[in-house]
């Protein structure tokens, strides 16, 4: 047997058993399941389980998700039939738990234990083998449609259950807040730059990429708070040339969206002045293209303070942080409005014994107890997520901090976070991805070393700060033990009236199986946190 594979960590929060399918959860994770017969194609085979996927058997594909090691080859094609279907977890998981068939289909399964199955679970004689383990094949015979079956777990076994099919998916996946769009397909495509605003109408405005089939910016809104979506508008990359890291703000009445071109060439804002229907082109720097160059961003804040509008920007490829400021009664669209201040160097530090890899970016533009417009911005390190940076500006075009005293503890702050100021309760708010203690790994994908601080996702939290310094953690929004393919992460959100109301980048697992990672999401939700002000302690 393989090595690697002798070598096998399992959390003890994961093992099978423990973590089978909620029929309970947070609003924000409320499980959808399908009970009836006539919810079932003919040819559909359905499975319900902890942490499955749903692949293909085909060249260049692999076995297990996140598994290099298991790619096919002549052999398992050959075994299978390329084109094949067929629901699997990580290796060393039990995986799926129940399965039902339709009309034309049978259950068909693969364990890596050869028994004597009970009756009417009974042995094909067919078997393969891949990376060191053996499976062996097993049939339901006399299935009824529609009719849901326990698949055995014999105590022999230690590797995923495999379910063959033509057409499978899986069922009792959790809902994370409300869907307002999907990849086309899942892990061919990844959904991200999340963005959300209010328009002045108090219909909610929301934008991502990745969710169209040609991977650009698209437009979705909502006229009912959020309960329901629709594609609106018409905006397109390849017409209106803002592409990526984009962030959607109202100023004077008008909507902006502010990213970069294709290939991060530019930075560039484009203006609707009927609520997102219609859209300026970014063309040249008189119409929106306000800074030659190539950039990093994200979806973060905007802020007006002593006459001026605020935005945190980077560089690229080097990622150094800088801001832009324009008087808010100008034309934004012009470039000539806009002054950026010098970048920042971030070379590697330590913080209260914490090594800091050097990243500094995706800020926020916030002002400050004492008045001034500061950039609080995350903070990457090798050993936590636990701290921000304060970078502090000086007039209209410098920016500086001192390495060694302008860090913030803050759960969640070497992750992409917002952070806003509320007038009402005098306190900055923020949704942040702050670390678990637990350490995680598993054997695939470099994860066998264990999760990196920066890709540990899986649980986003509501927290206030009086000051920007002391920050309270108050209420779990989004949570799933599991950090390999669940993501709840660069929230963006605004205050309306008693609540908090927002989009959010979620990887997790779906009816069409799993996501490459946590990193690489396939849907973007609405949340709302009803009257969050409670929360103060």
């Amino acid at each position: 047997m393989n090595k690697v594979l002798q070598k096998i960590s399992i959390l003890a929060c994961l093992l099978p058993g423990v973590l089978a399918i909620s029929s309970s959860w947070s609003a924000a994770g409320k499980t959808q399941e399908a009970s009836s017969p006539a919810d079932i194609g003919k040819t559909e085979v359905q499975v319900r389980g902890r942490l499955v996927d749903v692949r293909t058997v085909q060249k260049k594909g692999t076995f297990f998700p996140q598994y290099e090691d298991s790619k096919f080859d002549d052999y398992l094609i050959s075994k299978l039939g390329e084109g094949r279907e067929y629901a699997v977890s990580l290796a060393e998981y039990r995986g799926p738990e129940q399965v039902r068939c339709g009309a034309l289909e049978h259950c068909l399964i693969a364990l890596d234990a050869d028994v004597n199955l009970e009756k009417p679970w009974v042995a094909t004689g067919e078997e393969f083998e891949i990376m060191g383990i053996h499976y062996y094949m097993y049939e339901f015979r006399k299935v009824k449609t529609g009719e849901w079956i326990d698949i055995p777990y014999p105590q022999q076994c230690r590797y995923s259950v495999v379910v063959f099919g033509t057409h499978v998916s899986v069922s009792g996946t959790p809902e994370w807040g409300t869907l307002i769009a999907k990849v086309p397909e899942i892990r061919e495509y990844s959904a991200y730059n999340q963005a959300f605003t209010i328009l002045p109408d108090g219909s909610y405005l929301a934008a991502c990429t990745g969710t169209t089939p040609d991977r650009g910016v698209a437009m979705y809104r909502s006229t009912d708070k959020g309960l329901t979506w629709e594609r609106y508008g018409n905006f397109k990359t390849s017409k209106h040339q803002v592409a990526n890291y984009c962030n959607l703000f109202v100023h004077r009445g008008s909507v902006y969206i502010c990213g970069t071109g294709p290939d991060r060439e530019g930075l560039r804002l484009c203006r609707s002045d009927d609520g997102g229907l219609t859209w300026t082109a970014a063309k040249d720097s008189r119409s929106g293209i306000i800074a030659q160059g190539k950039f990093h961003t994200a979806p973060v804040p905007v802020v007006v303070c002593n006459g001026r509008i605020w935005r945190a920007c980077e560089t690229y490829p080097d990622k150094t942080p800088f801001m832009i400021s324009a008087p808010e009664d100008s034309d934004l669209l012009d470039a000539s409005s806009w002054i950026m201040t010098n970048t920042v160097g971030h070379g590697s530090r330590l913080i209260e014994g914490n090594k800091m890899s050097g990243s500094i970016i995706e800020g926020n533009a916030v002002v400050s107890p004492e008045g001034k417009v500061v950039n609080l911005i995350r903070t990457n390190s090798t050993k936590t997520s636990a701290y921000a940076t304060i970078l502090h500006t000086e007039g209209i075009d410098s920016l500086y901090f001192d390495p060694l005293t302008d860090w913030v503890r803050m759960p969640g702050g070497g992750k992409k976070f917002t952070v806003r100021f509320d007038p009402v309760s005098g306190m900055y708010w923020a949704l942040t991805n702050p670390d678990s203690e637990q350490e995680f790994n598993h054997i695939g994908l470099g994860y066998k070393v264990g999760i990196s601080h920066s890709l540990m996702r899986n649980k986003l939290v509501l927290l206030y700060s009086p000051d920007l310094h002391q920050w309270t953690e108050v209420k779990t929004l989004m949570y799933d033990p599991d950090p390999f393919f669940h993501g709840f992460q660069y929230a963006d959100w605004m205050f309306e009236g008693e609540d908090i109301v927002g989009v959010v980048r979620v990887g997790a697992p779906e009816s069409r199986g799993l996501p490459v990672r946590q990193h690489d999401s396939n849907m973007m939700t609405f949340i709302r946190v009803d009257n969050f002000r409670q929360y103060i302690k």
